[in-house]
This record gives C-alpha cells, sequence and structure tokens, in this order.
C-alpha cells in the first residue's frame, strides 16, 4: 500500500447524479476524512456518443449543492493522449491485438484465461473461474479509449490506491485488475463494493418509485445536509442507533469494513422526517436565503417588505415544515392583506356555526381593546371572552384560527395573531362578517 492514500469519485455525464452516485461520493470522502486522504472527482467522459457537457455541468453543480469537496478534479475527455501512451507500452509487451471492423480497427487486450481473485474491504474474497474470463477492449474502432482501459489507467496515472464503488461494477473489477496486473502490478489498488440503494419493493430505486436525482431533490426544497446525513445511512451506521450525524463528525467514525453487503431501502418518508428535523434546526435567516435562492418569489417579495417579520414567522412556523417549499403556504397569510377561505371550510366550520357568527362583534370588540398585542394577552382575554359568553372554547378558537390564516392547522393561534398584528386580525374578522351577512 503506498503511504499516500488516495481515493476517486469518477461519474460518467451521460446522466443527471443519481442518489446511488451521490452516497458513493459520500462515502469516498468520508473514508478520505478518515484517512487524512485524497479524494478526487473524475468526470469520466471517453464515450464522446453518451456523454453530455450538460451532465458534466449538472454533476458539477449537484456536487456543490451538497457542498462534497475534493481535493483535485479531472476529466477524461483530455487526457487522451496518456490513454495512447499506456497502450504502446501494451503493445510493446505483446499483449494488444488488433481487429478490423467496418468502422476501423479496434485494439484489444489479450487476457490469460485463468481465475481472477480480489479481496473486497466489504464483501472478502470474490473469484470468477478461468472461462468467464473475456478479452478486454482498449480502444474502439472510432479511436477512443474504452471506459475499463480509460480509468485503469487514471487509476494508476493518478495514484489511486483504493476504489469504492457500486457493486454493479463488481464485474467490471475482475476485468480491471486483469489490466492492473499487465501494466503496473504494484499499483493494484484496494476494492469496496458499495451496496445498491433499493427501493421499498426491494427492486433497484427508480424514476418510477420518485425523485432520484441529486437536483430533483434540491428542487423539492430538501437541504443537503439532510441528504448526505440520510444516505450516509443507507448501508453504515455509526453506532448507538444515531440517526441525525453531522458529516465531519461521521469522517471521524467512518470505517469502510462496516458498510453492509445488503442493499438499503430508500425511505422517502424518513427522507422527510430527517429534513424536518434539519430544517426545525437551521437558522431562520438561512432558511430564507435558501428558498430566495430556490427561486421562492413571495420569500424574496416579504424579505424585502419587512425582514423582522419574516424572520419571525420562519421562527414560528419551521418547526412543522419538512421542504423548504412548504414556507410558500406556510407564510402567506401573514403578509398578504386578503385570503380565501376555501369553501367547504367555510360551509363547515364558519357558515353553519352559529354560535362564532353571533360572537363575531363581541370578539372583534375584545381584540381591539387590546393595546399590548401579545400572545399572553390575547390568551387572557379571549378565554376570559369564552368563559363570560359561556361557550366552548373550541367554538371560537377553530373558526377563528380558519377567518384569520385560512387553514385548520397553524402554530399557536395566539403566536400567530401576535405576530399577524392587531390590524391585520380586525380585517379579517370584518370580512368575515362582511362576507356571512351577505
Amino acid at each position: 500500500m503506498n503511504n499516500k492514500i488516495v481515493v476517486r469519485f469518477a461519474p460518467s455525464p451521460t446522466g443527471s447524479l443519481h442518489i446511488g452516485g451521490a452516497r458513493t461520493a459520500i462515502y469516498n470522502i468520508l473514508f478520505a476524512k478518515n484517512k487524512k486522504a485524497t479524494c478526487i472527482l473524475r468526470i469520466d467522459d471517453t464515450d464522446l456518443v453518451r456523454s453530455d457537457n450538460k451532465f458534466s455541468e449538472e454533476i458539477t453543480e449537484s456536487l456543490k449543492w451538497l457542498e462534497l469537496i475534493f481535493q483535485e478534479t479531472y476529466k477524461q475527455s483530455l487526457r487522451f493522449s496518456i490513454y495512447d501512451q499506456y497502450l504502446e507500452d501494451l503493445m510493446d509487451k505483446g499483449l494488444v491485438y488488433s481487429e478490423k471492423t467496418e468502422k476501423g480497427e479496434a485494439l484489444i487486450f489479450k487476457a490469460e484465461k485463468k481465475p481472477v481473485v480480489f479481496n473486497d474491504l466489504i464483501r472478502g474474497k470474490i473469484t470468477i473461474d478461468a472461462e468467464e474470463v473475456k478479452d478486454i477492449v482498449l480502444k474502439k474502432s472510432d479511436g477512443t479509449p474504452t471506459y475499463l482501459f480509460a480509468s485503469t489507467v487514471d487509476d494508476i496515472d493518478l495514484g489511486v490506491t483504493h476504489i469504492i464503488r457500486g457493486e454493479d461494477h463488481i464485474s467490471n473489477t475482475f476485468k480491471q485488475k486483469l489490466l492492473f496486473q499487465a501494466i503496473s502490478p504494484d499499483k493494484t489498488p484496494f476494492f469496496a463494493h458499495l451496496p445498491l440503494i433499493l427501493s421499498d419493493d426491494g427492486s433497484r430505486l427508480s424514476k418510477r418509485h420518485g425523485a432520484t436525482s441529486v437536483l430533483e431533490f434540491k428542487k423539492m426544497g430538501y437541504l443537503p445536509e439532510a441528504i448526505i446525513n440520510y444516505l450516509m445511512l443507507l448501508g453504515w451506521s455509526p453506532g448507538n442507533n444515531t440517526e441525525l450525524l453531522k458529516f465531519n463528525e461521521a469522517g471521524k467514525l467512518f470505517n469502510i469494513e462496516n458498510v453492509r453487503k445488503s442493499g438499503s431501502k430508500f425511505s422517502y418518508e424518513k427522507a422527510l422526517w430527517m429534513n424536518g428535523k434539519y430544517i426545525a434546526e437551521t437558522e431562520s435567516e438561512d432558511l430564507i436565503n435558501r428558498c430566495i435562492d430556490l427561486g421562492m418569489k413571495n420569500i424574496e417579495h416579504y424579505m424585502y417588505s419587512n425582514a423582522d417579520k419574516l424572520i419571525k414567522t420562519f421562527n414560528l412556523t419551521k418547526s412543522r415544515m419538512r421542504l423548504l417549499t412548504e414556507f410558500n403556504d406556510a407564510v402567506s397569510y401573514f403578509f398578504e392583506p386578503n385570503i380565501i377561505i376555501p369553501e367547504k371550510l367555510l360551509e363547515k366550520s364558519i357558515l353553519k356555526n352559529n354560535t362564532f357568527l353571533n360572537s363575531l362583534k363581541k370578539i372583534k370588540e375584545t381584540i381591539s381593546a387590546i393595546d399590548d398585542f401579545t400572545s399572553e394577552n390575547l390568551d387572557k382575554s379571549l378565554r376570559e371572552l369564552i368563559l363570560y359568553l359561556e361557550l366552548k372554547t373550541k367554538d371560537i378558537l377553530i373558526p377563528l384560527r380558519i377567518i384569520l390564516t385560512a387553514r385548520e392547522k397553524t402554530p399557536g393561534i395566539f403566536e400567530v395573531m401576535e405576530l399577524m398584528g392587531k390590524e391585520l386580525c380586525l380585517k379579517r374578522i370584518i370580512d368575515c362578517s362582511v362576507s356571512t351577512t351577505r
């Protein structure tokens, strides 16, 4: 083993960054943090037909959003001359033969037909029999290097000591092990193959199950810290049933040999729960900035019109949110002059509640009389009114919540009223009085 430990994350830009790929990046960086090693980002874009620069940019954007940091970055399409040098060395050793096709000449590695063995850091010893060993195309007839060859050359040339990737690459590992031995046996890295991320039905997670790309989760309103926390626990655990764990702390505890062999099921509900926990713990100013970054124009408008009030609304509501995008609806009634109460809610809770309608005038008078408009004073005054009217609390506070917010569920009604302010509360009560007498 080299003194300098180097790992790499090597996505191919043929599609968006899948959360399975994101977890691979996370585990590579956790491993590097634990070993005080170098982690390389390498864009494996030798397939010039299927690779697309827009996906390269999207992958980079996804990793940046997740705040995953790499010490070095490379792009295979800029390294073709290096692959040619290594190919010439193999040809000089007599290990390559050519095969002509209609499109050109392919160069192929002559594999020795013997069992191939490697020791997986997660799965232990893995072997394929001699009859399963096939020759390996190194250079395609279009003149471009194959993924297997370019990846092997780069791992040798860049000093990669540990390859941590998904279990779907195990078949590639056998082929690359032969290439490592032929090119530079002393630079053969260690391998660790991660379990797949599965859906609830046990199949491989795909778009038919829900969002799968990193940027989809961003657009839905997830925090990157929550996504990282959730993904790093899909296959590994720090012990003690710990569920909420900061990335840097995880790096101190991470051990690749403790990664499970079996696949882990992705639970969208659990991911939502964890995101809600992170939202509740994040400073409101930070949450507001993230909402604005997501293009939530109403949040941006409220920020410019009354930043102090917006921060207070986030303080009041964030413990109830599971996605950033939920703040659009959760805070709007604090700022908008007019609200629309859903017809069914109005009919059920207001129009058929004569007790409440008959009490509206007294409610308005009580609220008007409160000089120091705090939740404590609102609580005291309105409960005294309810006792005086000999009514049930629910007959007043439930419909009051609805006419003030157009919602059945909100944070505590008195805290909501304090933050809305007396003027807006009275306006909504007057609006209700007018609309129900028409």
